[in-house]
């Protein structure tokens, strides 16, 4: 994230996308490596101008995780930047007290406040202020969007005069099996394509008055495997009927399908490879037994990298 520039951190709705910010801003703030990276200690202002209510949450398990933070400051609270010339005024003036070095605005829309994405004039406004938020603090913002339905969340929503203002772009996507990633999709000053792994876990922060509990989610880092050395991996049981009976379904229901990277693959949707794997199970197993059966094979062939997914559809990556 470098100094004055603008990233985008896109996706559809509940990938994570927000606590991925959350995460590696919190973690900027004390100093401690990113999946795996060195960084700096870096002064943060988080704008949580969406979800306002829980951000208190998310960051007590943050604190509780990572240890306290005097470098992290937040607003949580609703947030207009479009039309409220007191409040553009009043976030610079929070971010030059900070002197922040990273602006997160989680999300556009929300600091739009009813503002037109689609509009020019409404969202040219507001890129037009971001820069001179950067300009006037020399900090980073990085800007949560929505992506558009079109996409399936894979890109940004609205008008394209935020997009041609971005310096990086990343790509939070949740997959079938739950695990979620975040893949640079261009950037000035990292490689395009790398991707971050992560889950999203649990966290029980107590309970309130009434004794129930009260939780939150937390991410957890998970490494990038190895795919020359996940291919070596063995398979077995389940694991090796589930592959058997997806060569099957891409013989019968392949598709060609366009992967994260632009490469065109042969892959069966996901719905096509259960069916072929329920038909090839014991008589008399029920229903319930093949459905968990089948869950733990494709998560576990997903771990070890032997098949790749996205948006519902399977293929091999050994394969074309």
């Amino acid at each position: 994230m470098s100094p004055g520039e603008l990233s985008l951190w896109v996706g559809p709705p509940k990938c994570g996308k927000s606590f991925l910010m959350l995460h590696i801003a919190y973690l900027l703030s004390l100093g401690q490596p990113v999946f795996g990276r060195r960084v700096k200690r870096t002064r943060v202002l988080y704008v949580a101008a969406e979800g306002e209510a829980g951000i208190a949450r998310r960051i007590e398990a943050l604190r509780r995780k990572h240890g306290d933070s005097s470098g992290f400051h937040f607003i949580a609270q609703p947030t207009d930047l479009l039309h409220d010339p007191g409040h553009k005024d009043d976030l610079k003036a929070a971010a030059k007290a900070c002197d922040a070095q990273l602006i997160v605005l989680d999300t556009v829309n929300r600091v739009l406040a009813g503002g037109d994405e689609n509009s020019s004039v409404d969202m040219g406004a507001l890129v037009l202020y971001m820069a001179e938020l950067r300009i006037e603090t020399k900090a980073h913002v990085a800007a949560v969007h929505h992506g558009s339905k079109a996409s399936n969340g894979s890109t940004p929503r609205g008008h394209s005069c935020l997009t041609g203002a971005d310096d990086a772009q990343i790509e939070v996507t949740k997959h079938d099996d739950g695990a979620r990633t975040a893949k640079v999709v261009h950037a000035k000053d990292d490689a395009d394509g790398d991707t971050l792994s992560f889950r999203l876990d649990r966290v029980d922060l107590g309970e309130d008055e009434d004794g129930d509990p009260i939780t939150t989610l937390i991410v957890e880092e998970t490494p990038a495997a190895d795919a020359a050395n996940a291919t070596q991996q063995r398979v077995t049981g389940n694991e090796a009927t589930a592959l058997r009976m997806l060569d099957s379904a891409l013989l019968h229901h392949a598709q060609r399908v366009f992967t994260d990277d632009g490469t065109e693959r042969h892959a069966v949707h996901i719905e096509h490879w259960r069916e072929c794997f329920y038909r090839d199970g014991k008589p008399g197993v029920s229903k319930d037994t093949q459905k968990k059966a089948f869950q733990r094979a494709c998560e576990s062939l997903l771990n070890k990298h032997r098949i790749a997914s996205r948006e519902g559809f399977i293929w091999r990556p050994d394969m074309g």
